[in-house]
């Protein structure tokens, strides 16, 4: 069927009582209800703007209608206005609708034109919801930044006081939102003068919720335990954290935990460090101060149980080399100093390997550093490689790693899905222009017939006239479409003529990240190589006065057993030692994830099987005491 033969037929249908395209003039302006570019996006469009259009955008919102399509109403829209507000929103809708297409990287080129204009009072809610989208986009990928040149804009939207409430408050939030994504940024890198970071905290005076964890995020930065405990209670107790903040909960457990640590507040800590989720990739970290946090508050069975959780399971192959360190130690103050040695040379084996190999690398003389995200990718497609799995779990867990890896993924997935996008547009054109056409044919008698049959002064019956009508609307946006195609055509093009550049950056940061990672892990094991050797001398001190001390009382071992049936761990949580460290003789590789494994709903709450010798002997000697004065 060739749609352009029979294109004049149609448009001589359509044009019939077909009225003026023109838009009407005015000064209101509109802006969002709720946050932009989420599910619960809604609008407030200003009394001039053309009802048309609302509706078409509504249901763009609601996927009633295509990404293609709602991008050809913009275009439209665009073309067709008089007004600012009206056409920034027409350019906001178009990278909206790209967004909606999953071209993220197009969509953020577009919502960052529209930011280049400077706010003004006439379109600052379309503005702001630019800003809006962008900060959504970065939620979702870290890697796409926000420009430190875009993020002056938001004092402001602070600035404007004659508005509706309802925007008000929504170029507040917004605000907010973005300076404590700028905040979160400038907190990562030392280099960032202290006064921009004040500049950034002064815009959040007055903001509650986003304000107590700017301020406590800050005041961890700076060492300031106490006000980091003031501030970031209040933001993890306040009963309406907005859902944008969801991300910080926990980050801020742990940075209370740390605060709790630091000023010997060893229960607190512990109380933090439970409250954060298991699904969180702080999880090892997590376990790893907590041990440490009970081994302080000398509840040593669980700090044993709790460095214990990092060798057993899944997360046995994670990098925590401060684990057995604890356990030995703990161990050692329970005067179990076997398997204190046991912990020892658990560190020893399981680590033995990632030490000679980051060693190696660091010591080559022409280390390729240019390699590393390859063998990272590898990593996580289970090739064979040399790199021992705690070193590259360790790479791959890297936030950078995972916001740089996201956005190659992405623009592997928008490049595939370019032509896919393309295709269903011209196929939805077609099938338009088809139906058009079939209903233009079967209308075009009905039309002949009752205008034969027209008295003087009588007027088209209505059904005929609504029929006549619903024929010019899909005319008119059919013909939207068309216009619509190159516009689409050029900007893909053009994304994708830039994807090699994009990836080469993203890559070189990553091998970059990669290489200071090993340089911190290799300093992290001498470190804790040369403090085991310090702790094996003490365990090994004591271990001797043990024997001695056993040596002088030979029916100790008699009366500890009745101590021991007398201690009544519960089953439920209690580990078995034995079967993490029992194979000493076996690689780092060995599955070790047969034995009972037990998870309670916090972390940490475990204690290991071990007896407390040293409490023990105290025991042992007033029992003695008391049967001599007997």
């Amino acid at each position: 069927m060739n749609l352009g033969r029979n294109l004049k037929i149609i448009l001589v249908l359509a044009a019939f009582s077909m009225g003026s395209q023109a838009l009407a003039d005015g000064s209101d302006y509109s802006f969002p209800n709720d946050r932009t570019c989420t599910s619960s996006e809604s609008w407030t469009f200003g009394g001039s703007f053309p009802a048309e259009y609302q509706r078409e955008y509504r249901e763009f919102l609601k996927s009633g209608k295509t990404s293609v399509r709602g991008f050809s109403e913009a275009v439209a829209l665009r073309k067709a206005s008089t007004q600012a507000d009206q056409k920034l929103f027409a350019e906001y809708w178009m990278a909206h609708a790209l967004l909606d297409a999953g071209q993220i990287h197009t969509a953020y080129q577009g919502f960052l034109a529209i930011l280049g204009k400077a706010p003004h009072k006439e379109y600052i809610g379309v503005h702001a919801a630019a800003m809006d989208c962008l900060i959504q986009i970065h939620y979702q990928h870290p890697a796409l930044m926000i420009p430190e040149e875009t993020t002056a804009l938001f004092p402001a939207y602070l600035k404007v006081e004659e508005a509706p409430e309802g925007l008000l408050s929504y170029l507040k939030e917004v605000a907010w939102d973005g300076t404590l994504n700028l905040l979160e940024t400038q907190l990562s890198d030392d280099r960032i003068a202290p006064a921009k970071v004040q500049a950034s905290l002064a815009q959040l005076d007055g903001s509650g919720v986003y304000h107590s964890l700017a301020q406590g995020l800050w005041m961890a930065k700076q060492g300031d335990h106490f006000k980091t405990i003031e501030n970031l209670q209040k933001f993890v107790d306040d009963p309406k954290i907005p859902r944008n903040l969801g991300r910080f909960v926990d980050l801020a457990h742990m940075l209370l935990a740390r605060a709790h640590y630091s000023a010997g507040q060893y229960d607190l800590a512990s109380d933090e460090l439970k409250r954060v989720k298991k699904n969180s990739n702080f999880l090892a970290e997590t376990l790893q101060e907590l041990s440490w946090a009970y081994l302080m508050n000398e509840k040593y069975p669980e700090a044993i149980g709790t460095a214990m959780n990092l060798e057993a399971g899944g997360i046995r192959h994670t990098y925590a080399p401060e684990a057995p360190m604890v356990m030995a130690m703990a161990m050692n103050e329970l005067c179990q100093y076997p398997e204190s040695v046991k912990a020892i040379k658990s560190f020893r084996k399981n680590y033995e390997s990632s030490y000679r190999w980051l060693s190696n690398w660091v010591n080559m003389k022409n280390a390729d550093s240019s390699k590393l995200y390859e063998t990272s990718v590898d990593f996580i497609k289970r090739k064979p490689s040399d790199v021992p799995e705690r070193v590259a779990s360790e790479w791959v867990r890297s936030p950078l790693f995972i916001s740089s890896q996201d956005e190659i993924n992405l623009y592997f997935d928008e490049r595939d899905a370019s032509p896919r996008v393309s295709k269903a547009a011209a196929i939805e054109q077609r099938k338009v222009g088809q139906d058009i056409l079939k209903k233009a044919r079967e209308l075009k008698p009905r039309l002949k017939v009752a205008k034969m049959k027209l008295k003087p002064g009588e007027t088209l019956a209505a059904n005929l006239l609504k029929s006549l009508a619903d024929l010019k609307d899909e005319v008119v946006h059919w013909r939207r479409m068309q216009l619509a195609a190159p516009i689409w055509t050029t900007v893909s093009k053009r994304f994708l003529a830039g994807i090699p550049a994009h990836q080469g950056k993203l890559i070189a940061g990553i091998n970059l990240d990669v290489k200071n990672r090993n340089l911190r892990m290799l300093t992290q094991l001498e470190e804790i190589a040369e403090n085991i050797q310090l702790i094996e001398v003490e365990i090994y001190n004591g271990a001797s006065e043990d024997i001695i001390w056993q040596n002088a009382h030979p029916d100790y071992k008699e009366v500890a057993k009745q101590f021991k049936s007398e201690q009544g761990l519960s089953p439920d949580k209690v580990w078995d030692w034995g079967r993490s460290l029992a194979n000493e003789g076996s690689d780092e590789n060995t599955d070790t994830s047969q034995g009972p494994e037990i998870w309670e709903d916090e972390l940490g709450s475990f204690k290991a099987n071990l007896f407390d010798n040293c409490s023990s002997k105290d025991k042992y000697l007033s029992l003695r005491i008391k049967r001599k004065a007997s």
